[in-house]
């Protein structure tokens, strides 16, 4: 993959940021022959300008016309194209990543997420994603600039394990030999190739400039030092780093290595972060419906009380409203947990929301609502681990997909899992094989394992009456054994000395307390 990283000079007059424009217009209009990647640096359209109502008149004069020559331009001459760009949107201000695929098309927007001082006290609006998608076979992510600074961001890019990050930059003030150790960093911690696209400060300069791209090897493969032009280099996207995951034994890629072993709970003082599978040891409490005992049931409150008391997953249920939006509710129809009355299905979002789901608890929880799927994962993605349970997969499994595509916006396909009977199961192997499934097929009968094998379950959700040669067997298939449900203290105890992996409750601070014990 041929890969061309322009490095102009920093202008010092707008006659100076036009002229950039006009370089960038340029270099499109030549051929671009066996380029397949052409980067541009930070703010491209509207380099060295400093007033927000000047840029704001310059790039509405300019952005359309530019974006255009990149999108055309793109298309013939078969290239990727990124550029950063000063962008209005909504009357907001972004610094965005532009990438161009090359059909022309617009693939992707980064909108900057940590902003320098000067961006935030100049009017510009803050992103708010770790933005990662596959353009022309290579998978991108990015980050600008002041973000090269936080490791914790790249960690975040590292999980979705991009091929290249793109970087425009200006790093005005840096000095060159911590610019290149930096990208070089950056480049082995995520391993991916990292380009940092920047402009010449001049000749002399110690700071700026040396636009570079660095291996996942953390090797700088070019560097450009204080010149101005294009830079060229041919690197092979999909090179990953590999080292034996301890000495003497096999190799395999480095960032699968970290990711087995690290343990994110203890790297933050404190506020949100994402809790990795691996985080959760056995045996565990589910908090079935939430804190069900104690709140209105399948409700944002009781799904956060439960995070509250220290349950390791919670449970609930999928039903489809008549609009075909997905919401949180065990029972068809809305009767026993609202003040409604009707199927779901029969009712749309609107009309459910109307009544209250809270008050059926007593009257200090009137005004709850029924919370939508993507109101849950908002909440409490990255928190806790979620047992999914589907009813109704819909047509062609759209709700089996509505889930995974929610899971993968919200980072947390790794700690949910879809349970259900044989079409939830059937459906999810075929569009959601990456999330992990639980059994809930022939529950309570001798042959439940057969249907694990079948749908190739991670999971399998006992009823009370399990033998105890099946859970034996379960545990011999290496399947983790769930059991719905156990709401005393004693019975859960003896569940877990069975072999139960994870405990189903309506008061999850009683089992909390008795697995504890059982440990």
């Amino acid at each position: 993959m041929n890969i061309s990283v322009f490095q102009p000079k920093y202008p010092k007059n707008y006659e100076q940021t036009l002229d950039v424009i006009n370089q960038i217009i340029d270099i499109c209009n030549q051929p671009l022959k066996d380029i397949d990647l052409l980067v541009f640096p930070e703010y491209a359209n509207c380099a060295g300008m400093s007033d927000l109502q000047d840029k704001l008149i310059h790039i509405r004069k300019y952005n359309d016309k530019l974006l255009e020559v990149l999108k055309k331009r793109a298309k013939e001459t078969n290239t990727t194209i990124s550029i950063n760009m000063l962008i209005e949107e909504n009357k907001l201000i972004y610094n965005a990543t532009i990438l161009i695929s090359k059909k022309g098309v617009i693939e992707a927007i980064y909108k900057k997420t940590h902003l320098a001082y000067p961006e935030i006290t100049g009017g510009i609006t803050s992103g708010n994603e770790v933005l990662c998608v596959k353009v022309d076979g290579v998978t991108y992510s990015f980050a600008t600039c002041f973000e090269l600074y936080f490791t914790e961001f790249f960690e975040a890019i590292a999980y979705k394990k991009p091929d290249i990050i793109l970087a425009p930059s200006y790093q005005r003030s840096e000095h060159f030999e911590t610019l290149m150790t930096q990208v070089n960093a950056r480049a082995l911690d995520s391993e991916a190739y990292v380009i940092r696209a920047s402009y010449s400060m001049g000749i002399d300069s110690q700071t700026g400039g040396y636009s570079q791209v660095s291996s996942p090897l953390g090797e700088m493969l070019l560097q450009a030092k204080q010149e101005e032009g294009v830079f060229t280099i041919d690197i092979d996207p999909f090179k990953k780093r590999l080292r034996p995951l301890a000495h003497g034994l096999d190799k395999m890629n480095s960032r699968d290595i970290v990711d087995q072993f690290r343990r994110p709970t203890l790297y933050r003082h404190g506020g949100s972060y994402v809790r990795m599978e691996d985080d959760y040891t056995y045996p565990r409490v589910c908090a079935h419906r939430g804190l069900s005992r104690g709140c209105p049931e399948n409700t944002l409150p009781a799904f956060l009380a439960a995070i509250a008391v220290g349950a390791d997953e919670i449970e609930f249920d999928l039903r489809v409203t008549k609009d075909k939006e997905v919401v949180i509710c065990h029972d068809p129809t809305i009767d026993r947990t609202t003040t409604g009355k009707g199927a779901v299905s029969d009712l749309t979002l609107e009309e459910i929301r109307s009544e209250d789901a809270g008050i059926y608890i007593n009257e200090y929880w009137k005004g709850i609502t029924m919370p939508t799927i993507e109101e849950v994962f908002v909440a409490c993605s990255g928190l806790i681990n979620m047992n999914i349970h589907i009813y109704d997969p819909g047509v062609d499994g759209w709700v089996i997909k509505k889930v995974s595509q929610l899971a993968k916006k919200y980072d947390c396909e790794k700690t949910i899992y879809i349970a259900g009977v044989e079409d939830v199961l059937s459906l999810s192997l075929i569009h959601a094989p990456h999330i992990k499934r639980a059994c809930l097929a022939a529950q309570n009968m001798d042959n439940q394992l057969d249907y694990v094998k079948k749908y190739e379950c991670q999971i399998v959700q006992f009823g009370r009456a399990v033998k105890n040669k099946t859970i034996i067997d379960a545990k011999e298939m290496g399947i983790i054994c769930n059991m719905f449900y156990a709401d005393d203290e004693l019975e859960a105890q003896e569940f877990v000395n069975r072999g139960i992996d994870t405990i189903l409750t309506n008061v999850a601070p009683t089992i909390i307390k008795a697995i504890k014990k059982s440990k």
